[in-house]
């Protein structure tokens, strides 16, 4: 979608910081986009260089344009510049509440190629960042270390793994038959 706008450009009015959340465990790093925007949503000058700050400061760090998580709690990250202020809430989970292969269900043919993603999710339901490296092992066929899997011959278990915390996906191969019934005859008594 191209959204062109033909508001006048304005003075800098807000800080737009995403995304607007950031949930995330200890050893996942979440890239920032920071814009100062006039109230239009254009592109704006600050006038001088924004400043970052995290409080508490025990729950991560920014590195190279990215929060890094580093101890449990809430929080929030605070940008401020320009007489103005965006505040972004933080939330650091011990561990997930689950994590999920991406897709869910996978009924490939031999060869046919998939590339998987990992997930996590914390107790409600909302996604967390997860740490890298993900590793990625298949009972059958090849997977990268990037998830991209290709199907082998015959059906497979598939495992990503983030430390001590694995989730597993089956990946089915080929054609199967599913006998069902469509009609019951009932005799006459």
């Amino acid at each position: 979608l191209l959204v062109y706008s033909d508001a006048p450009l304005g003075p800098a009015a807000r800080i737009d910081v995403a995304p607007e959340a950031l949930r995330a465990v200890p050893g996942a790093a979440i890239a920032l986009h920071i814009a100062v925007t006039d109230a239009a949503g254009h592109p704006a000058k600050a006038g001088a260089p924004l400043k970052t700050s995290i409080v508490p400061e025990r729950l991560g760090k920014l590195v190279g344009g990215s929060f890094v998580a580093k101890h449990p709690g809430n929080g929030y990250l605070r940008v401020t510049g320009a007489g103005m202020h965006a505040d972004v809430p933080i939330s650091v989970v011990a561990r997930p509440a689950a994590l999920i292969v991406l897709p869910e269900q996978l009924n490939l043919l031999d060869g046919d190629r998939v590339q998987l993603h990992l997930e996590g999710a914390d107790a409600h339901g909302l996604p967390v960042a997860l740490p890298t490296p993900v590793k990625w092992t298949a009972t059958r066929g090849t997977i990268s270390s990037t998830g991209a899997y290709v199907a082998g011959p015959a059906d497979a278990t598939i495992r990503a793994r983030v430390g001590k915390l694995t989730a597993t996906v089956r990946a089915r191969v080929g054609q199967h038959d599913v006998v069902r019934p469509f009609l019951t005859l009932v005799p006459r008594p």
